[in-house]
Protein backbone atom coordinates (compact mmCIF):
# COMPACT_ATOMS: atom_id res chain seq x y z
CA UNK A 1 0.00 0.00 0.00
CA UNK A 2 2.83 2.39 0.80
CA UNK A 3 4.25 2.05 -2.69
CA UNK A 4 0.90 2.95 -4.19
CA UNK A 5 0.67 5.96 -1.89
CA UNK A 6 4.17 6.99 -2.99
CA UNK A 7 3.21 6.51 -6.65
CA UNK A 8 6.05 4.03 -7.02
CA UNK A 9 4.85 1.84 -9.89
CA UNK A 10 7.79 -0.57 -10.03
CA UNK A 11 7.68 -1.48 -6.35
CA UNK A 12 3.87 -1.51 -6.35
CA UNK A 13 3.89 -4.12 -9.10
CA UNK A 14 6.60 -6.15 -7.29
CA UNK A 15 4.50 -6.12 -4.11
CA UNK A 16 1.48 -7.11 -6.17
CA UNK A 17 3.35 -10.13 -7.51
CA UNK A 18 3.94 -11.26 -3.93
CA UNK A 19 0.25 -10.84 -3.12
CA UNK A 20 -0.72 -12.84 -6.20
CA UNK A 21 1.78 -15.61 -5.36
CA UNK A 22 0.30 -15.87 -1.87
CA UNK A 23 -3.14 -16.20 -3.40
CA UNK A 24 -4.62 -13.35 -1.39
CA UNK A 25 -8.11 -12.06 -2.11
CA UNK A 26 -7.95 -9.25 -4.67
CA UNK A 27 -11.29 -7.79 -3.56
CA UNK A 28 -9.65 -7.39 -0.15
CA UNK A 29 -6.84 -5.47 -1.85
CA UNK A 30 -9.37 -3.15 -3.48
CA UNK A 31 -10.92 -2.60 -0.05
CA UNK A 32 -7.54 -1.68 1.45
CA UNK A 33 -6.80 0.73 -1.38
CA UNK A 34 -10.26 2.27 -0.98
CA UNK A 35 -9.71 2.79 2.76
CA UNK A 36 -6.35 4.46 2.19
CA UNK A 37 -7.75 6.84 -0.41
CA UNK A 38 -10.76 7.59 1.79
CA UNK A 39 -8.29 8.72 4.45
CA UNK A 40 -6.55 10.82 1.81
CA UNK A 41 -9.90 12.41 1.00
CA UNK A 42 -10.50 13.28 4.65
CA UNK A 43 -7.07 14.88 4.73
CA UNK A 44 -7.48 16.73 1.41
CA UNK A 45 -10.94 18.04 2.22
CA UNK A 46 -9.62 19.88 5.25
CA UNK A 47 -11.22 17.67 7.86
CA UNK A 48 -9.31 17.59 11.07
CA UNK A 49 -6.75 14.97 11.95
CA UNK A 50 -9.30 13.63 14.41
CA UNK A 51 -11.69 12.79 11.52
CA UNK A 52 -9.05 10.59 9.92
CA UNK A 53 -8.25 9.07 13.30
CA UNK A 54 -11.93 8.34 13.94
CA UNK A 55 -12.32 6.76 10.52
CA UNK A 56 -9.31 4.49 11.05
CA UNK A 57 -10.41 3.50 14.55
CA UNK A 58 -13.93 2.67 13.37
CA UNK A 59 -13.17 0.98 10.03
CA UNK A 60 -9.76 -0.62 10.18
CA UNK A 61 -8.68 -3.44 12.42
CA UNK A 62 -5.46 -1.96 13.73
CA UNK A 63 -4.21 -1.86 17.31
CA UNK A 64 -4.85 1.47 19.06
CA UNK A 65 -1.14 2.24 19.38
CA UNK A 66 -0.77 1.95 15.58
CA UNK A 67 -3.53 4.43 14.70
CA UNK A 68 -1.36 7.54 15.22
CA UNK A 69 1.43 6.08 13.08
CA UNK A 70 -1.04 5.24 10.32
CA UNK A 71 -2.56 8.73 10.40
CA UNK A 72 0.91 10.30 10.13
CA UNK A 73 1.83 8.01 7.25
CA UNK A 74 -1.40 8.79 5.40
CA UNK A 75 -0.91 12.53 5.86
CA UNK A 76 2.54 12.23 4.30
CA UNK A 77 1.42 9.93 1.46
CA UNK A 78 -1.61 12.09 0.66
CA UNK A 79 0.78 14.82 -0.50
CA UNK A 80 1.43 12.68 -3.58
CA UNK A 81 -2.16 13.07 -4.83
CA UNK A 82 -4.38 16.09 -5.41
CA UNK A 83 -7.95 16.07 -4.19
CA UNK A 84 -9.18 15.69 -7.78
CA UNK A 85 -6.87 12.71 -8.28
CA UNK A 86 -8.20 11.09 -5.11
CA UNK A 87 -11.76 11.53 -6.36
CA UNK A 88 -10.77 10.00 -9.71
CA UNK A 89 -9.22 7.04 -7.88
CA UNK A 90 -12.66 6.24 -6.42
CA UNK A 91 -14.09 6.06 -9.93
CA UNK A 92 -11.27 3.72 -10.96
CA UNK A 93 -11.76 1.55 -7.86
CA UNK A 94 -15.50 1.24 -8.47
CA UNK A 95 -14.92 0.17 -12.06
CA UNK A 96 -12.38 -2.48 -11.09
CA UNK A 97 -14.31 -3.69 -8.06
CA UNK A 98 -17.19 -4.63 -10.34
CA UNK A 99 -14.79 -6.25 -12.83
CA UNK A 100 -13.15 -8.37 -10.09
CA UNK A 101 -16.53 -9.64 -8.94
CA UNK A 102 -17.68 -10.50 -12.46
CA UNK A 103 -14.48 -11.79 -14.05
CA UNK A 104 -12.37 -13.69 -11.51
CA UNK A 105 -10.26 -15.42 -14.20
CA UNK A 106 -8.77 -12.15 -15.44
CA UNK A 107 -8.25 -10.71 -11.94
CA UNK A 108 -4.45 -10.96 -12.03
CA UNK A 109 -4.31 -8.84 -15.17
CA UNK A 110 -7.00 -6.45 -13.97
CA UNK A 111 -5.21 -5.69 -10.71
CA UNK A 112 -2.02 -4.77 -12.58
CA UNK A 113 -4.04 -2.36 -14.72
CA UNK A 114 -5.69 -0.98 -11.59
CA UNK A 115 -2.35 -0.21 -9.94
CA UNK A 116 -1.01 1.39 -13.11
CA UNK A 117 -4.11 3.54 -13.60
CA UNK A 118 -3.99 4.83 -10.03
CA UNK A 119 -0.29 5.67 -10.10
CA UNK A 120 -0.46 7.27 -13.56
CA UNK A 121 -3.67 9.18 -12.83
CA UNK A 122 -3.80 12.63 -14.33
CA UNK A 123 -6.75 14.93 -13.83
Amino acid sequence: MDYLGKRDKDNSLKALRSILEEGQNLIGLVTLIHRMFKCFLYIKSGNSKSSVTDYIENNMKVPPYFVGKLVSKYIKLSDNYTEDEVLKVFEILNKYDISFRINTIESKHLVKKLISEIIDIDV
